[in-house]
C-alpha cells in the first residue's frame, strides 16, 4: 500500500455546512510519478469550530463509506460474470 498524505486542503463554507477538498498522493502533486493520487470534493455539515483536522476526517469518513459501497456493487457486478472479483496481476 502507498504511503499516502493528505497534500492540500480547501474548505469552502456553504448553507449547508462546508465542502471540503483533500488532494491526496504518495507523491508531491508536481510529480509525474506515483502509484496514488485522490481529488475528493465533499460536502460535509456545518460543525461548531472544528479543527481542521475533523473536516479532514469527516470527508474521508463520508467518502470511504460512498467508496465501500461502490466496490461492494462493483464486486456483485463481477461475480455475476462468473469472474474472479480480483483479477491476476500480468507478469
Amino acid at each position: 500500500m502507498p504511503d499516502a498524505k493528505i497534500l492540500a486542503t480547501t474548505v469552502t463554507p456553504n448553507a449547508s455546512g462546508a465542502i471540503v477538498e483533500l488532494q491526496i498522493s504518495d507523491a508531491p502533486l508536481d510529480a509525474e510519478v506515483w502509484a496514488i493520487r485522490l481529488n475528493l470534493s465533499v460536502q460535509i455539515p456545518d460543525f461548531d469550530l472544528p479543527l481542521l483536522a475533523h473536516l479532514q476526517r469527516e470527508a474521508m469518513r463520508i467518502a470511504d463509506k460512498a467508496l465501500d459501497a461502490l466496490t461492494r456493487a462493483i464486486e456483485r457486478e463481477v461475480l455475476q460474470t462468473s469472474h474472479n472479483v480480483s483479477p491476476a496481476v500480468k507478469k
